[in-house]
């Protein structure tokens, strides 16, 4: 769940977000490098929050989302 999303100028208290998963592959030592993971994705903002659920996330697997305008 995400919350607090009406702080976002672009979101509102009822709107809809643009988010972008990528995954981070741990290389050892070497800086981590994301992959997408699955498309991006628009969620119904209500209230200033919105659900994203995510699928196949394995253990110790580090995700970024990023939310963007919905078009």
């Amino acid at each position: 769940d995400l919350r607090g999303l009406e702080r976002l100028p672009f979101a509102g208290r009822d709107g809809r977000v643009r988010a972008k998963v990528e995954r981070l592959h741990s290389a050892g030592h070497a800086p981590a490098r994301p992959t997408a993971f699955g498309g991006p994705r628009t969620l119904t903002v209500r209230g200033g929050s919105a659900s994203l659920t995510l699928h196949g996330v394995r253990l110790h697997d580090a995700m970024v989302v990023t939310l963007s305008r919905a078009r």
